[in-house]
């Protein structure tokens, strides 16, 4: 043993003597330089532990108490069953793992909430904000998501909810007493890309909680959204940090989320990134520059994770609480939508009418025709106008669901994005379904980073199976798109290593849906199926997703309806 090496413990961390010579033992080790003290420092054990051998009887004894609360830590962090009893509406039941989740962060005011994509995460978030009380909360998340994020609000919270929904050009408002609860929680929901906007009046706002969801968004430090976010996070204690991205692919990312968890242990991007990201010197215009795109010591960052402040749960860790398929539907409420949707309500409205006012004369026609057969020809010119009237406005809203297929392009690539870059597996896959070529093809284009494939009613039979064949197989193709028509049926494999679809559109006929979404959910299917319907609010597309999504034997009855049946079901529905 070098007797000049030396650890001992004082405070809060472990202190490294050593001569200059082997000040490398500590820096391999973990150890970080502490300029102002000239000595080499670390808070957490792992470094000290490596060096066990050098270090005397204090940092002996917390050697061992860091390792007990550490491997108490890994556990609690992958806890699948929860023991303390949670506010939640009547309605809903929180899977046992959720309650566990909830118990984890109730015991910190600051988390990581890292469950793998689909198990829950938001559910969970507002579950805490169920038990804390007076919860103002600002929730930061990317725009796509932000009325996800009050829908789900309206799902889970107890008492009262007011939320107030943030827009480039105006701040929506919703209010309503949810349950009897004695309860009311303020809810400020904005997008990352709008936080300069409003960073003065949410920098004077009193709100005490803060969410930040797919926190990868704000990953870049020297990014004008990110120093916002971090700016507005550190007004307040209860802060969590959602994300569903392994630090197993660029740890580098999460440093932002952990300095503002703990500031203390993450003070300084360098050391991180040294020690966590794989640092490489590269060239770049004629000068030595440093990368940190990689990935080190990263069973040592889990454990500190862990141990510490992060919640993680797998799906195959709580298959057994879930059920075949999942299905959610991801509400958008952008501008550029707006006028599309109002152009559907009016047709809607316009039909509705028409043919109200048709079955009335035809109703009293019927009766007239009974006494006297003059009338029968105009009870058929009747009949025949209603046909054409329910004709012209079937295909009028077929042209509008076109478009509104086509402006929800850019909102549809950036979710499937999302998903793909947040897996745990670098080679998991998420197959598209739509209704119209051009949107499919749109589709394509801008997820052309993953090697996509696409089977339309244009694809010949031996390229379609072409397709099917590269998507099944375990290679860089991650989307399979297609259209219900032509990969509805008769296409198996597809649930091979995939258990993600995304609706970007829907059929007229639910059943299509359904029989799409059975390529995943079938034999050979070994994980739950994971189904996103992608709609504009107030759309026909959002009546029909949000009717399959429920649970209600009215739900079952439409599977099997013909088109002109679902078409004359939602006039109904739409215009009320």
């Amino acid at each position: 043993m070098n007797e000049a090496i030396k650890i001992t413990y004082l405070k809060d961390r472990f202190i490294g003597h050593c001569n200059f010579d082997e000040h490398n033992y500590f820096k391999e080790a973990g150890f970080t330089w502490d300029n102002e003290f000239k000595r080499w420092t670390c808070k957490d054990f792992r470094p000290a532990y490596k060096l066990k051998q050098y270090c005397d009887q204090s940092a002996i004894i917390q050697l061992k108490l860091m390792s007990v609360d550490t491997q108490k830590g890994i556990e609690q962090s992958a806890k699948t069953v929860g023991s303390i009893k949670i506010y939640h509406p009547e309605t809903i039941t929180p899977f046992p793992y959720q309650i566990a989740g909830v118990e984890y962060m109730l015991n910190r005011n600051a988390v990581l909430l890292a469950d793998e994509m689909g198990l829950g995460k938001t559910g969970q978030a507002f579950l805490v904000m169920n038990m804390r009380r007076n919860v103002e909360a600002l929730i930061v998340c990317p725009a796509i998501l932000k009325y996800n994020w009050l829908k789900e609000a309206r799902k889970w919270l107890v008492g009262k909810v007011t939320a107030y929904i943030y827009e480039s050009k105006k701040i929506r408002y919703y209010t309503k007493q949810l349950t009897p609860h004695n309860k009311t929680t303020i809810l400020h929901i904005i997008n990352y890309d709008i936080l300069g906007k409003f960073r003065e009046r949410l920098l004077g706002t009193p709100y005490n909680f803060f969410v930040a969801d797919e926190c990868h968004f704000i990953k870049n430090q020297d990014a004008f959204r990110t120093k916002i976010a971090q700016e507005l996070a550190k007004k307040v204690l209860w802060r969590i940090f959602i994300t569903g991205t392994p630090i197993y692919n660029k740890p580098k990312d999460l440093f932002v989320p952990l300095n503002l968890i703990d500031p203390n242990t993450f003070s300084n991007f360098y050391a991180f990134a040294t020690r966590y990201c794989g640092a490489k010197k590269m060239m770049m215009a004629g000068r030595s520059i440093l990368k940190f795109d990689g990935a080190t010591n990263m069973d040592e960052l889990n454990q500190i994770l862990r141990s510490n402040y992060m919640v993680r749960r797998m799906t195959k860790d709580v298959l057994k609480d879930l059920p075949e398929k999942m299905k959610d539907v991801i509400v958008l409420n952008e501008e550029s939508l707006e006028g599309i949707v109002k152009q559907e309500q009016n047709v809607l409205i316009k039909s509705k009418n028409e043919q109200a006012t048709l079955k009335l004369e035809i109703e009293q026609l019927r009766q007239l025709v009974r006494d006297n057969s003059a009338y029968e020809s105009l009870y058929k010119d009747k009949v025949k106008k209603m046909k054409e009237s329910k004709f012209k406005s079937f295909g009028e809203l077929s042209r509008l669901r076109k478009e509104m297929g086509l402006k929800k392009l850019p909102y549809v690539v950036e979710f499937v994005k999302d998903i793909l870059e947040n897996s745990e597996d670098s080679l998991s896959k998420v197959v598209v379904f739509g209704h119209h070529t051009q949107v499919l093809e749109g589709i394509f284009n801008g997820l052309k980073k993953y090697s996509p494939v696409i089977v339309t009613g244009k694809v010949l039979d031996k390229d379609r199976q072409k397709a099917i064949g590269l998507f099944k197989e375990k290679n860089k193709c991650r989307v399979f798109i297609g259209s219900m028509g032509a990969s509805g049926v008769g296409v198996d494999g597809l649930q091979n290593n995939c258990n993600t679809v995304v609706f970007a559109e829907l059929d007229w006929t639910p059943a299509l849906v359904e029989q799409a979404e059975a390529r995943l959910a079938r034999i050979g299917q070994t994980l739950p199926v994971f189904v996103y319907h992608i709609v504009a609010d107030g759309s026909i597309d959002s009546h029909i997703a949000k009717l399959m999504v429920s649970k209600t034997a009215v739900a079952k009855e439409i599977l099997d309806y013909r088109p002109e049946q679902i078409y004359e079901k939602f006039i109904e529905q739409a215009t009320t």
